[in-house]
C-alpha cells in the first residue's frame, strides 16, 4: 500500500510535468517577453544566458577546460554548480545539452517542491497546509517562467527550501551530536550558495529562528559554527578550482563585493 506521502510527492511531480510541458515543447516565457534576447540549441530557442550554462557543462563533459572558461569563470557558474553539475552527468548519458539542462531544472523543481511540504509539516502544519505549501510552490511562476530558456533560474530558485530543510532538521534533532549539527548547517549553507546566492537568505533566517528557539544561546552557537564551517568549505571549494585552472572571481551583485566596492574609496584605494 503507497503511503499518502509518496502520492503526494508522486502528485508534485505529475503537477510539475504538467507546468513544464507547455514550456519545453512550446515557446519558452522568455522567448515571449524578450524575443532579440534568444538564442537556438539544438533546434530549441532558449535565452542568451544559457551560453554560461553552457560553457560550464561543456567543461565538465570535456577531457579538459577550455581557456574561455578559465578566464570568466567566476560566481555566475559557481553559484549554480549543483544543478550545473547534475546536468552534465544527464548530458553525458543522453548526449543532449537541451535535455541535460532541462531535466536538472526539472529535478531541482520537484526537489523544492518536495523540501516546501516537508519543511511545513517540519514547522507545524498540517498535512493539508503543507500539500498547499507544495502546490503554491509547484506552481510558482519562479517555476514555471524560466523552463525551456535554460539559464537554470528554475533550479536555483528552487534550492532554498531544499538548503533550509537540511537546516532544520540538522538543528532539531536531539540525538545528533553538536559537532554533526554545526557540520550539517554549514553543508546546509554551502548548498544554498552553490545552487544560487541564498546563503544570505538562510544565514539570517537561522539567526531569527534563536528567539523562538527552545535553548536560544545554543542554537545560535550552533549556526555560529555552521557559519564558520561554510566559509570553510567554501575556501576549499575554490582552493579545488583554484588547483584545477578555475578561478572564483565574486559577482558584482555579491553583497560583500558591492560593501568592499563601496568602502575602497574611504581608504584612498583605487
Amino acid at each position: 500500500m503507497l503511503s499518502k506521502t509518496y502520492l503526494t510527492f508522486c502528485g508534485f511531480a505529475v503537477l510539475i510535468t504538467l507546468m513544464a510541458v507547455p514550456r519545453i515543447l512550446g515557446p519558452s516565457w522568455r522567448s515571449i517577453v524578450t524575443p532579440m534576447d534568444m538564442r537556438e540549441i539544438e533546434g530549441s530557442q532558449v535565452h542568451w544566458e544559457s551560453i554560461v550554462v553552457l560553457r560550464s557543462v561543456h567543461t565538465a563533459t570535456a577531457s579538459q577546460a577550455s581557456q574561455e572558461v578559465i578566464e570568466g569563470f567566476n560566481t555566475d557558474e559557481y553559484r549554480a554548480l549543483l544543478p550545473i553539475y547534475l546536468a552534465s552527468i544527464i548530458t553525458s548519458i543522453t548526449k543532449s545539452y537541451f535535455w541535460g539542462e532541462t531535466l536538472s531544472e526539472l529535478f531541482w523543481w520537484w526537489l523544492g517542491t518536495v523540501s516546501t511540504f516537508v519543511l511545513a509539516k517540519r514547522l507545524g502544519c498540517s498535512r493539508q497546509v503543507a500539500t498547499v505549501a507544495g502546490v503554491l510552490t509547484a506552481t510558482s511562476p519562479l517555476g514555471v517562467a524560466h523552463m525551456g530558456a535554460l539559464g537554470f533560474h528554475t533550479a536555483s530558485s528552487m534550492a532554498l527550501p531544499v538548503a533550509a530543510l537540511i537546516a532544520w532538521e540538522a538543528l532539531n534533532t536531539q540525538s545528533r551530536p553538536p559537532y554533526m549539527k554545526i557540520l550539517t548547517v554549514g553543508f546546509a549553507i554551502f548548498v544554498s550558495s552553490v545552487t544560487y546566492t541564498y546563503q544570505w537568505v538562510l544565514i539570517p533566517w537561522l539567526c531569527g529562528l534563536a528567539v523562538v528557539a527552545h535553548r536560544p544561546l545554543q542554537w545560535l552557537a550552533t549556526v555560529v559554527g555552521g557559519i564558520a564551517t561554510y566559509a570553510a568549505i567554501t575556501t576549499v571549494a575554490q582552493a579545488v578550482l583554484k588547483a584545477g585552472g578555475l578561478i572564483a572571481r565574486p559577482h558584482l551583485n555579491d553583497p560583500l563585493a558591492v560593501i568592499a566596492d563601496r568602502m575602497r574609496p574611504l581608504f584612498g584605494a583605487d
